[in-house]
């Protein structure tokens, strides 16, 4: 009889051990049925019990599973009911720490649904709280290239610089912001675009030119007709008269006589100016920081030739690179360049017939293989194969297909000018909307 009840006691300890394993570490059997009853609704498309009965399968459990959130979601979507389904989905990322297969999920339904940005917005933000998720930074990686296009249709845009760009129409020229909102009507004979310290923006008009503000009222008038005036750049700007150059500063005052046969703007404290057939480099006192010995200087659309701290001169029908003290970086030479337009970032040469990429230390990054390129900007370059332009990366990896007719560097905000045939309109990375 004792035996009989110990055994009794043995079996019921281990019939109350196993319960409460199954019910503190294991599954309950609730759960299987919630589970199984979601599954059957599930395979005859009756989503809403489905839901329910999963959301009951979770409520069994002392630590929610994302599996199960994941399978609600589902059927939000299967529903049709996107905006419970985008709330689930936010909640889940918000909601878990090891959330990859969500994230990879809400992706995917942003890019098939056209919504690329949204979903760079999704993967960005993970990449951020877990860079070590591979599946995550190889998605971004695929898509860093993807763009929406903004519809501003022009004969001409230039490349966007300080947030500006210059536009020209059938009407004559003016000036857009990187959003392609117009700021200055496109009527002018000439324009530059607003400078950033002096907000002012040079404009010709009836061959007269004149510095204006944002509503295009006039703010300096010269009393001299200059035949050029360019934009305020380090509290100068390039002036022309009877095909001199000098330079004024905000009060139109001359800053040094007008004895150039060329002049670019300032920046990084120097700037390049051409006398007797021949260029130099000045300080911003306008003291010789090289002899005029070079044939040219390599120059963006702007003028511009030293915002990397760099300089593409030419010299005996070569262009090499010097620093800002004058000082030659590397013994490279090349048959043409185009300038650096952000520090740290490489610029383009060319070799030959074909073009690569050099860094600030003048050594080659990316070899010598594009018909054209321009220099790198926020990590992407301008390439043109045959008779298309793309974009490369850092890589040289082509990131945005040769298709545009032209392609101008990406400003600091994901903008860059296009064209595609005869029309030119403006580009913003997906990444950085």
């Amino acid at each position: 009889m004792k035996k009989n009840l110990t055994f009794a006691l043995i079996v019921l300890l281990i019939l109350s051990w196993y319960v409460s394993f199954n019910t503190h570490f294991g599954i309950p059997k609730e759960f299987d049925a919630h589970m199984k009853q979601a599954k059957e609704y599930e395979e005859k498309e009756i989503y809403e019990d489905a839901i329910a009965e999963y959301e009951q399968a979770q409520a069994c459990l002392k630590e929610k599973k994302i599996e199960i959130d994941l399978k609600i979601a589902e059927d939000f979507l299967a529903m049709h009911e996107e905006n419970d389904y985008v709330s689930k989905m936010e909640s889940i990322l918000s909601s878990y720490e090891e959330n990859e297969k969500a994230v990879i999920a809400f992706t995917d339904y942003y890019v098939e649904n056209d919504k690329i940005p949204k979903a760079v917005q999704i993967l960005q933000e993970e990449n951020k709280k877990n860079p070590n998720h591979k599946e995550i930074k190889s998605y971004l990686d695929e898509l860093k290239g993807s763009y929406t296009t903004i519809y501003a249709s022009y004969q001409h845009v230039s490349r966007i610089r300080d947030g500006y760009a210059i536009v020209k129409t059938e009407n004559g020229y003016g000036v857009i912001d990187s959003t392609g909102s117009a700021l200055v009507n496109a009527g002018y004979e000439k324009s530059g675009i607003f400078g950033t310290k002096i907000q002012y923006v040079p404009l010709c008009e009836n061959g007269k030119w004149f510095y204006a503000n944002e509503k295009e009222h006039k703010k300096l008038v010269p009393d001299v007709k200059y035949e050029f005036m360019d934009t305020f750049s380090e509290g100068r700007a390039v002036v022309c008269e009877n095909g001199k150059y000098g330079y004024v500063d905000e009060n139109l005052e001359l800053q040094c006589e007008m004895g150039y046969e060329n002049a670019t703007p300032f920046y990084n404290d120097v700037a390049a100016v051409k006398k007797d057939g021949k260029w130099a480099i000045v300080n911003d006192e306008f003291h010789l920081v090289t002899d005029f010995k070079y044939e040219d200087v390599a120059r963006d659309e702007f003028g511009l030739c030293s915002i990397g701290e760099r300089i593409f001169v030419k010299a005996d029908g070569k262009y090499q690179m010097i620093n800002k003290e004058g000082k030659k970086v590397s013994d490279l030479t090349f048959d043409d360049a185009y300038p650096f337009m952000e520090s740290g970032q490489p610029a383009a040469v060319k070799k030959g017939d074909k073009w690569g990429f050099v860094d600030e230390d003048g050594k080659v990054c990316i070899d010598y293989q594009y018909d054209n390129a321009r220099s790198f900007t926020i990590e992407f370059a301008p390439v043109k194969q045959e008779d298309a332009w793309g974009y490369i990366d850092l890589n040289n990896k082509q990131v945005i297909p040769c298709t545009f007719s032209e392609a101008t560097p990406f400003y600091q905000d994901g903008t860059a000018s296009v064209k595609n045939e005869e029309q030119w309109s403006m580009i913003k990375l997906n990444i950085y909307q």
